[in-house]
Protein backbone atom coordinates (compact mmCIF):
# COMPACT_ATOMS: atom_id res chain seq x y z
CA UNK A 1 0.00 0.00 0.00
CA UNK A 2 1.47 3.19 -1.05
CA UNK A 3 0.92 6.28 1.37
CA UNK A 4 -0.75 9.23 -0.29
CA UNK A 5 0.96 12.76 -0.63
CA UNK A 6 -1.36 15.31 0.67
CA UNK A 7 -0.54 18.26 -1.32
CA UNK A 8 -2.58 21.92 -2.14
CA UNK A 9 -3.55 20.41 -5.31
CA UNK A 10 -5.40 17.53 -3.95
CA UNK A 11 -6.90 19.43 -1.53
CA UNK A 12 -7.68 21.81 -3.97
CA UNK A 13 -9.89 19.10 -6.43
CA UNK A 14 -10.75 17.96 -3.60
CA UNK A 15 -12.40 21.25 -2.47
CA UNK A 16 -13.51 21.48 -6.24
CA UNK A 17 -15.54 17.96 -6.08
CA UNK A 18 -17.21 19.01 -2.58
CA UNK A 19 -17.94 22.15 -4.06
CA UNK A 20 -19.64 20.63 -7.74
CA UNK A 21 -23.20 19.99 -5.96
CA UNK A 22 -23.34 22.94 -4.06
CA UNK A 23 -22.55 24.87 -7.56
CA UNK A 24 -25.77 22.68 -9.17
CA UNK A 25 -28.20 23.46 -6.45
CA UNK A 26 -27.07 27.24 -6.16
CA UNK A 27 -27.47 27.64 -9.64
CA UNK A 28 -30.86 25.86 -9.97
CA UNK A 29 -32.19 27.75 -6.79
CA UNK A 30 -34.55 30.64 -7.96
CA UNK A 31 -33.44 33.27 -5.10
CA UNK A 32 -32.46 36.75 -4.82
CA UNK A 33 -32.12 40.23 -2.98
CA UNK A 34 -35.23 40.03 -0.62
CA UNK A 35 -35.78 36.64 -0.74
CA UNK A 36 -35.15 34.47 2.60
CA UNK A 37 -34.25 31.29 2.40
CA UNK A 38 -33.63 28.58 5.77
CA UNK A 39 -31.22 25.87 5.60
CA UNK A 40 -32.18 23.25 8.06
CA UNK A 41 -29.24 21.45 8.84
CA UNK A 42 -27.26 23.65 7.78
CA UNK A 43 -23.35 22.02 8.76
CA UNK A 44 -20.59 24.46 8.43
CA UNK A 45 -22.80 26.66 5.88
CA UNK A 46 -20.87 25.78 2.60
CA UNK A 47 -23.73 25.33 0.53
CA UNK A 48 -25.34 28.35 2.32
CA UNK A 49 -22.79 30.71 2.45
CA UNK A 50 -22.62 30.20 -0.96
CA UNK A 51 -26.03 30.97 -2.11
CA UNK A 52 -25.91 33.84 -0.31
CA UNK A 53 -23.32 35.03 -1.97
CA UNK A 54 -24.53 34.46 -5.35
CA UNK A 55 -27.97 35.23 -5.62
CA UNK A 56 -27.60 38.28 -2.65
CA UNK A 57 -30.95 36.23 -0.54
CA UNK A 58 -31.04 35.74 3.43
CA UNK A 59 -29.78 33.09 4.84
CA UNK A 60 -31.49 31.75 8.18
CA UNK A 61 -28.98 28.57 9.19
CA UNK A 62 -29.77 25.99 11.64
CA UNK A 63 -27.56 23.15 13.05
CA UNK A 64 -27.67 20.97 16.30
CA UNK A 65 -23.57 21.52 16.66
CA UNK A 66 -22.49 24.85 18.34
CA UNK A 67 -19.22 24.47 16.51
CA UNK A 68 -20.49 24.50 12.85
CA UNK A 69 -22.51 27.31 13.62
CA UNK A 70 -19.30 29.19 14.95
CA UNK A 71 -17.39 27.94 11.48
CA UNK A 72 -20.46 29.03 9.50
CA UNK A 73 -20.74 32.24 10.66
CA UNK A 74 -16.92 32.76 10.53
CA UNK A 75 -17.60 31.46 6.72
CA UNK A 76 -20.16 34.33 6.18
CA UNK A 77 -17.71 37.14 7.76
CA UNK A 78 -14.87 35.98 5.22
CA UNK A 79 -16.84 35.55 2.49
CA UNK A 80 -18.19 39.72 3.20
CA UNK A 81 -21.94 38.31 3.43
CA UNK A 82 -22.33 37.68 7.17
CA UNK A 83 -25.31 41.24 7.13
CA UNK A 84 -26.96 38.04 4.67
CA UNK A 85 -26.57 35.30 6.85
CA UNK A 86 -27.44 34.27 10.06
CA UNK A 87 -26.93 30.66 11.74
CA UNK A 88 -28.46 29.16 14.96
CA UNK A 89 -27.79 26.29 16.84
CA UNK A 90 -30.60 24.05 18.62
CA UNK A 91 -30.15 21.69 21.40
CA UNK A 92 -32.15 19.24 23.53
CA UNK A 93 -32.25 18.24 26.91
Amino acid sequence: MRAGLVTSATVGRADAARDRPTGILTDQLVAGPGDRVLDVGCGQGRPGVRMATRTGAELTGISISARDVEVSDARAEREGCADECASSGCSSH
